[in-house]
């Protein structure tokens, strides 16, 4: 963002849900914040049908006016009227590694002679893919 000059503009409204409902209401601050706001990036596709939906009530036309992508890739996002640009996650494989990590601490953690040293955290990173359709 730094490297294009682009500000960062988040929000995060108190919700238990986190669903389509939370993305348009983000989406509807978001627009009162920054009227010549032209993207905006979403944690799920759900949020991202919140989103578009918002953005069709304020008569902002994506991808033209606003670009929406969101981060889970769900198969919803290739139905919707505006088919929903993603960043495609490896969901088996993040799940699949978060397990044989979790099983690995907890292996750790009941051998008498590790208990002495810390266990270090593993970082991991997984390849991502852009699926872009049309509201981006």
């Amino acid at each position: 963002m730094k490297e294009n000059d682009l500000d960062i503009l988040t929000v995060e409204l108190p919700s238990v849900n986190r669903g389509s409902g939370y993305g348009h209401d983000c989406a509807e601050k978001l627009l009162d914040m920054n009227s010549a706001l032209d993207g905006i990036l979403t944690a799920t596709d759900g949020q991202g049908l919140g989103v578009l939906r918002a953005m069709k009530e304020n008569g902002i036309h994506v991808p033209d006016q606003m670009k929406v992508i969101s981060m889970t890739g769900h198969e919803i996002g290739k139905m919707l009227e505006t088919t929903l640009t993603s960043v495609e996650l490896p969901a088996i494989k993040i799940g699949e590694t978060a397990v044989r990590i979790t099983l690995e601490e907890v292996a750790y953690m009941n051998d008498a002679n590790m208990r002495k040293v810390k266990y270090k955290p593993k970082h991991v990173t997984f390849e991502a893919t852009l699926e872009k359709r049309e509201s981006c």
